[in-house]
């Protein structure tokens, strides 16, 4: 073979081998481009997402009542109209009018018009108009969230300050609330607020299960369950 021939047969080799080497790193590239471009599941798993927080709703509005028998509360839905419990004002017979006040300064006389006797709900008049909350149309539903007030009598201190409870509705009986969380005594008559700052309970009484467990009962207002008061 000459000396051309040879050189000739060595290009085309060389040629051959680059070529195949070229095709070969592009296969590669391609591969990991197209490998780099799936997404694949991340191997750390997400942090479960919290749960956004609700508000409490403002209870400033909510009013305290000192009476003749009873400490409890009473709530305003209208700015001279009011609910409370009928164990609040009634002893030996007759019913007693209530001094009232709220966390904004406002003070007033609650006294008694309207009783229903199948429940433990009466209304009544307020002497000086006060801020309310309205009453809520829509009917609750178990788990949603709910708020209330009390007396704190944690320690000489703090008595008689307000202190705000909350819970979740365990189920409705009756047209009342049933309420996942205790209650303390003198809440009687709280506005129960939902998470729109509107009024669907008033706070009756706590429970105690065979379990020792604490539980609150409401009696529900929603819907048009005042209005025979309201629109007398």
């Amino acid at each position: 073979m000459s000396l051309k021939a040879k050189f000739i047969l060595l290009s085309k080799i060389l040629l051959a081998f680059c070529g195949a080497s070229l095709l070969a790193l592009s296969a590669w590239v391609f591969a990991g481009w197209a490998l780099g471009s799936v997404n694949h599941p991340d191997p750390t798993p997400s942090p479960t997402p919290t749960p956004p927080q609700i508000a409490t709703p403002d209870t400033t509005k909510i009013l305290h009542g000192i009476g003749r028998w009873q400490m409890a509360h009473v709530c305003p839905v209208a700015p001279n109209f009011a609910i409370t419990n009928f164990h609040v004002v009634h002893d030996e017979d007759k019913v007693y009018p209530l001094m009232v006040s709220n966390d904004l300064g406002q003070e007033s006389i609650f006294s008694v018009r309207y009783a229903y006797p199948w429940t433990d709900l009466v209304g009544g008049h307020l002497k000086s108009p006060v801020q309310f909350y309205p009453v809520s149309q829509e009917t609750p539903v178990a788990g949603e969230p709910v708020w209330w007030v009390g007396y704190n009598f944690q320690s000489a201190s703090s008595a008689f300050a307000t202190q705000v409870f909350s819970g979740h509705i365990s189920r409705l009986v009756a047209h009342h609330l049933i309420i996942d969380s205790p209650t303390v005594q003198g809440s009687s008559g709280s506005c129960v607020l939902n998470s729109h700052g509107y009024v669907i309970a008033i706070i009756e009484a706590i429970i105690v299960t065979n379990d020792n467990a604490k539980e609150t009962a409401a009696i529900g207002v929603w819907g048009s369950t005042l209005d025979p008061m309201l629109h007398k």
